[in-house]
Formats: C-alpha cells, structure tokens, sequence
C-alpha cells in the first residue's frame, strides 16, 4: 500500500478537496483513537494582542460531525453550534464553528493567550499543553466523520466585554483520501494567505499571493501501534520517552524550506483550488504501508517569508531558497534574512483500516 502527501496552495480558504474521506471508525475501542484521521496543531498568538479564545470555523458539515475536541489549554471544552450561509452561486450551506472562549465576569476575562516576548522555536510547543504555562501560544484540535469543504482559523480578541475574530492563523489540516483500494492519499492545503492589496487600478490586483515557508517532517517506518489524540502533540523536550506525533517511530525532515506562493496568472491556475505556479503546490515523497491498519503520522511546520518582493506590478517573492543555517536566502540574497518567526505547526495521523 502507498501513501502520497501533497501540499496546496489555497487562494482563498483552507479547502479541504477529497475524492472519498475516510472516517473515524464507530468501532474504535477510545473516542480518542482515529482509524481515519486526526489532527492537532500547536498556534503561536502573532496577534500583537492578549487573546481571550479561539474560533474554528468548518464549512458544509454538521455539528453532529464532530467526533472530539482537544481541550487541554487555557480555554477547556470548546462550544460547538451550528449557522447558515447563503451564496448567490451555491445556495445555502450548514456550517460548524467550534468556540474556545473565556468568560468575562464583569470586570476582566477567565483566562487569556499571552502576547509572545520574544520568537517562540517549535520545539517548544508541547508547553502549549500546558495550561499552568501561558507564554504565547495554545494547542487546539478537532476531529470530524465528514470532511469540510473549508476549515479557517482565528484568534478571538476582545472589545470591551465582547470577543471579536483576529487575523486568520496560518496553520492548515490534511485530509485523508482512498482514491484507489491500494492506496491512501493524504491532502494538506497550505494556510490561507491574505490577498495583496490591489495596485492604483482598482481593477487589477497582483500577479502573486503573499508567501510563506512549510517544512514538512515525515516518519520514515511505520507500525500499526494505535495514536491516541493527546499523543499527537510536539516532543517533550523535558521527557524524550513520552509519546509524541511520531508514534515511536523514527523521523526526518522530508521537505525543507519550501516556498508556497500562487501565481495567479499562470497559465494551470486553477480558480476552484487556488493552485497555479512553480510554487503553488509541494508533491510529497511516497510511504509504503506493510498493512491497512498500519497508522502514518506527519508534522507541517510554517514559517512567515519575510524575504524581498518583487516590484508592484508582480509581487513575486525573489528569495526562492534558502541557505543551510535555515534563515538567509542563497545567491544575491545570502545575507538577506528570508525565514522569519515560526508561526505553528500540524500534527496528523491517519490509519486506513483498524486491525
């Protein structure tokens, strides 16, 4: 059996696209062991603003959908309620959101997500499961029997007594395909990222999409050991033999340092997907799977691309690689600092079937 991973490139949402998504099975013995997939992923508050809460908005499902929460942060149990939106091309959708929020007693809030003091490194997210801990990040999860077509997240910060969405959180969720009984193809759009502001013609926009950069870390074998949902965060750096993403096996860095960027002019831009361009998509390596229950597990590490652009008529990142220390670009550019702050990671797992 084969597993592929892509990476795409969104223009506008983190559509979820999948030919046949395989559910959280019903005869699983834990609510918290997926045979199907799950997610969790560490998010670092690059708000610049104290934060009272966090929303996770998925499109086209229900609220009886939802299969578990990961509540282990400053925030608990999250509310999940349902609402309708109607499109004038679609027509009307049943969407989910899922509320992490704390509670303002009349003077002050219940908890918050502190305002980072200085770059957070990812090997420091597992403190992000620790809710006695509060030094700028959180780590959420939700998991789902159907596929959304759309999943965004925010930050909620507050006006006076009332909580307001922030700036949309670059970390992204893979979905789970069988296209094909051999095989199981997992999918991850790369974060959504805002639109660059339109030129002195309102009509006409850039060519490019904003940038960022995606490290992607793979086990490189495979067991059939089953992942429970609290596993599935970052490595205790204080306890090595605790369990993490990586399910005991052992793991390597698969794709490094991979510009995502669409180019909206190209001539395989796809406005359904947002994919077009050289860097508009990331083909991932192939795992072969002795058997159908064996469970693979993935890391999707975002950096923010704080490199040079291109002149207003284009908006082209110019720094398309990066050097060995893993912050200047190469070439014209090697002492140009071009990866910025770590901006959160995913952690997936997956198994097709159980045992």
């Amino acid at each position: 059996m084969k597993t592929k991973l892509h990476i795409q490139l969104r223009r506008l949402a983190l559509s979820l696209v999948a030919s046949a998504t395989l559910a959280l099975a019903a005869k699983s013995a834990r609510a918290s062991v997926a045979y199907g997939s799950i997610n969790n992923f560490d998010t670092v508050n690059d708000t610049s603003n104290v934060c009272h809460g966090f929303e996770i908005e998925l499109d086209d499902i229900r609220s009886t959908d939802i299969t578990y929460t990961f509540d282990y942060n400053h925030y608990g149990t999250p509310k999940i309620t349902e609402f309708t939106t109607n499109d004038v091309t679609t027509g009307w959708h049943t969407n989910v959101l899922v509320r992490y929020e704390a509670v303002w007693t009349g003077t002050d809030w219940s908890a918050y997500t502190a305002v980072p003091t200085t770059n957070i490194p990812p090997t420091q997210g597992h403190a992000f499961t620790n809710p006695s801990l509060n030094f700028g990040g959180e780590h959420f999860g939700v998991g789902y029997r159907k596929a959304p077509t759309k999943v965004c997240y925010y930050w909620l910060t507050n006006s006076g007594s009332l909580l307001l969405r922030g700036p949309q959180v670059y970390v992204s969720t893979p979905v789970f395909t069988a296209p094909a009984p051999a095989q199981v193809v997992p999918v991850i759009p790369a974060p959504v990222l805002p639109l660059p502001p339109p030129l002195s013609d309102p009509s006409l926009v850039y060519e490019f999409s904003d940038a960022t950069w995606v490290k992607v870390i793979a086990t490189t074998s495979h067991t059939n050991n089953p992942i429970e949902l609290r596993e599935l965060v970052t490595p205790d750096t204080n306890n090595p033999s605790a369990k993490d993403w990586r399910n005991g096996e052992p793991d390597q860095v698969e794709t490094e340092w991979q510009l995502l960027q669409t180019d909206f002019k190209s001539g395989d831009y796809n406005p359904t997907n947002g994919v077009g361009g050289m860097n508009g998509q990331l083909p991932g390596a192939t795992n072969v799977l002795n058997h159908s229950d064996d469970v693979v597990t993935y890391r999707y590490e975002y950096y923010a691309y704080v490199g040079p652009y291109a002149d207003l008529d284009t908006h082209e990142a110019l720094a398309q690689n990066v050097a060995a220390d893993g912050t200047n670009g190469t070439g014209i550019y090697s002492n140009t600092v071009v990866v910025g702050k770590f901006l959160g990671a995913q952690m997936s797992a997956m198994a097709e079937t159980p045992a």
